[in-house]
């Protein structure tokens, strides 16, 4: 099985200066990691184990498969 880490560029956020109502930065969501056999399977399982994601509003999703852990790293 291979980890993917799935983000999204369909998010706004509020900068710390921000004093409007609208949300003045574009950026990108982590929207959570999950395992599978390929990139499909895996969103699939994430979606499953992160049911709040549906409905979001989340079109465009990237998925990147993580190479290493921190673990493996040090």
């Amino acid at each position: 099985m291979t980890t993917y880490i799935f983000i999204s560029p369909d998010g706004h956020t509020f900068s710390p200066s921000c004093t409007s109502d609208t949300p003045d930065i574009e950026n990108m969501q982590v929207l959570g990691f999950a395992s599978g056999r390929n990139e499909k399977e895996a969103l699939l399982n994430l979606c499953r184990e992160n049911p709040y994601l549906e409905g979001k509003g989340y079109e465009r999703v990237v998925g990147i498969e993580v190479k290493a852990s921190l673990h493996e790293i040090k």
